[in-house]
C-alpha cells in the first residue's frame, strides 16, 4: 500500500518508488490505466529498466472531495506483476483569517449584488 496520508482539497502530495530489475533481462514496465476523473496520477513515463537497475515511479495525490480515496495500480512486465494499493484522504482545507481591530479592513461602500476586491496580508 502506497499511503499519501491526508491533504487538503486540490493541495498535491507525491511519493517516489524505486522497482528494481532482479532479472537477466531487460524488461518494459506497463501500468493498468488510473481513473481519469479520480485523485491519483503516475507523473513519469514507465522505461525499460535493464537488468540490476532501478526506476523511480513517481505517483500523485491530489484530492477533490473530502473523502477516503482508494485505488489500485498495476505494473507488469513480460514476466511479473505488482500490484500497488493507493490511498489517500481529502480534507477540508483549514483557512483562518485575523486582523487588528485597531486598523480595521474595510471594503467601503458596496451595494447589494455589487462586487469588490481588496488585496491584504
Amino acid at each position: 500500500t502506497i499511503d499519501f496520508g491526508s491533504a487538503s482539497i486540490g493541495q498535491e502530495l507525491s511519493r517516489t518508488i524505486l522497482i528494481q530489475n532482479i532479472s537477466n533481462k531487460s524488461i518494459q514496465l506497463h501500468s493498468t490505466l488510473l481513473n481519469i476523473s479520480g485523485p491519483f496520477r503516475l507523473i513519469n513515463a514507465l522505461r525499460r529498466v535493464e537488468p540490476g537497475d532501478t526506476t523511480p515511479i513517481k505517483l500523485a495525490f491530489t484530492p477533490n472531495a473530502t473523502i477516503e480515496f482508494l485505488e489500485t495500480l498495476v505494473l507488469t512486465s513480460e514476466s511479473s506483476k505488482l500490484t500497488l494499493c493507493l490511498k489517500g484522504t481529502g480534507l477540508k482545507p483549514n483557512v483562518q483569517l485575523s486582523f487588528d481591530t485597531s486598523n480595521p479592513f474595510s471594503m467601503g461602500c458596496v451595494l447589494a449584488k455589487d462586487r469588490t476586491e481588496k488585496t491584504f496580508q
